[in-house]
């Protein structure tokens, strides 16, 4: 948002736009409890600083609870351990993470974006 201002001027701002507007979970609930509390642990040690702490997003870099590529293990394994989006800036975590790790926080992130919705585990 860009504003301007003019001196004397009774223009009022217009509204802030609906930033945490609900919307719909991309994918299933799945995996068990431990999983899904073992992917929050990697996600906020390896993906937070980006995408903020318990994958609530940060307003700057896209929201993962609703990414399409978290609707399936093998789109969220391209992206996480594949480097598609790499030119994007999204680096590959191979170096730090294996497939199981990644498919955990997919479980947290998809856990994540059902509670936003209001949906729960």
């Amino acid at each position: 948002r860009i504003l301007a201002f003019k001196l004397g001027s009774d223009e009022k701002l217009p509204d802030l736009p609906d930033i945490q507007a609900k919307r719909e979970p991309t994918a299933e609930l799945f995996g068990t409890d431990a999983q899904r509390a073992s992917g929050g642990i990697l996600f906020n040690r390896n993906c937070s600083g980006c995408h903020g702490a318990d994958a609530l997003g940060n307003n700057v870099l896209p929201d993962v609870r609703y990414s399409a590529y978290a609707a399936t293990a093998e789109t969220w394994y391209s992206v996480v351990i594949g480097g598609l989006l790499n030119d994007l800036g999204m680096v590959s975590f191979e170096a730090h993470l294996n497939s199981e790790d990644a498919e955990s926080i997919r479980a947290f992130v998809v856990s994540q974006s059902h509670l936003a919705a209001g949906g729960g585990e």
